[in-house]
């Protein structure tokens, strides 16, 4: 049996893992429903963006590395980054359009055909995205994989892929004083189960088979059950959320949402003792996280998958602190991490998070 809890700058919400005997195991190839094709599987491409940091001060090169799994058919690469008005950013016209589409030369040195080929998986970073769209003012921007496959009919189709946010800011702004510095929130403040690194939370039980041995074990136990149940009602993970007061108090809000019994907070207040709440449904891969930053009002939550030989389903549920000293737009964002070794297998199991990890999300600090 086995359970994880990370916690957060604002104390987030332990990981935990246990098996889930009564949940149907996916094979390693199988895709999540969310992204079931009208075709075989294996000729169905995704992507997955992913970069080194979330914030960027204002004309720092911003990177970003994006990776395409196997597809049936030639892959047109492009993105989609929209600004906090939901405006759509242009590509800069100086040189042509982004270098995919222009073709010839890239970054990189080498050439260019202005697609990737067809079956087999790629793995691309590109060194400033500055330099190919509008991201000359400070602010949040949505950044998702907009390109195309051909299909065997010579038809586009949209390739699925996650959001990740960027946010540019200018430290020369009194407001942002200090933003860069950013903090790390130690896996050591986290409160898990059955995560490395992290305050352990415990679901055993006495001899008697009844009683628990820890004060948080029965609540716990129940937040596994909800979590057993959320796979077979949902398509997808709902978003991570944040919960306040001591830790057992918190952790009994966090059992209550997740029931349906209340709802999300969707302010909180400065100072208050808060908590994010990072969960993850039945999977055949543990799911950990690794580290939590704090850059201003922004967030980032890296995790990974860990793949083990005897595949057994797991849960995941974690609490994570975090302190707030002013009124902001707070921005939690729930980072996969992008496999050492990238291949079609490792870019599939990668994909299964769109349906088994909880998701990004905002909120209000208020006075």
């Amino acid at each position: 049996m086995r359970n994880t809890i990370p916690v957060l700058g604002l104390t987030f919400l332990a990981v935990i893992c246990q098996t889930v005997g009564s949940i149907r195991q996916p094979p390693d190839n199988e895709l999540p429903p969310s992204f079931t094709p009208t075709t075989h599987p294996a000729a169905l491409p995704q992507a997955f963006l992913t970069s080194q940091r979330v914030v960027y001060a204002l004309g720092d090169p911003i990177d970003l590395t994006f990776a395409v799994s196997a597809a049936g058919g030639p892959i047109t690469p492009r993105f989609s980054i929209v600004n906090a008005a939901g405006e759509t950013m242009p590509a800069v016209q100086q040189s042509g359009k982004f270098f995919w589409e222009r073709g010839g030369k890239a970054l990189d040195g080498k050439e260019r055909s202005g697609v990737i080929a067809a079956n087999q998986a790629h793995t691309e970073t590109i060194t400033d995205l500055r330099q190919w769209y509008g991201l000359a003012l400070p602010g949040l921007y949505e950044v998702t994989f907009d390109g195309t496959w051909t299909d065997e009919q010579k038809k586009p189709q949209l390739i699925p892929s996650n959001t990740i946010l960027i946010k540019i800011v200018d430290p020369a702004d009194p407001a942002e004083e200090g933003v860069m510095e950013g903090r790390t929130i130690p896996l050591a403040d986290i409160w898990a189960l059955d995560m490395p690194g992290t305050q352990p939370m415990s679901v055993e039980r006495v001899a008697d088979g009844v009683t628990f041995r820890s004060t948080e074990g029965e609540v716990v136990a129940e937040i596994l059950a909800t979590l057993a149940n959320k796979i077979e009602l949902e398509a997808r993970a709902p978003e991570a959320f944040i919960v306040v007061g001591d830790r057992m108090s918190a952790l009994r809000e966090a059992n209550a949402v997740l029931a349906g019994r209340t709802t999300k907070q969707h302010t909180i207040r400065c100072m208050d003792q808060a908590w994010i709440v990072f969960y993850s449904l039945a999977f055949n891969n543990y799911v950990h996280i690794i580290d939590v930053q704090q850059d201003d009002d922004v967030v980032t939550v890296t995790c990974r998958l860990e793949p083990h030989e005897t595949k057994e389903m797991t849960r995941h549920f974690a609490m994570i602190p975090i302190t707030l000293t002013r009124p902001a737009h707070l921005c939690i964002e729930i980072k996969p991490q992008l496999p050492a070794e990238v291949d079609d297998l490792a870019l599939r199991r990668l994909f299964w998070t769109d349906r088994i990890l909880c998701k990004s999300f905002e909120t209000e600090v208020v006075n």
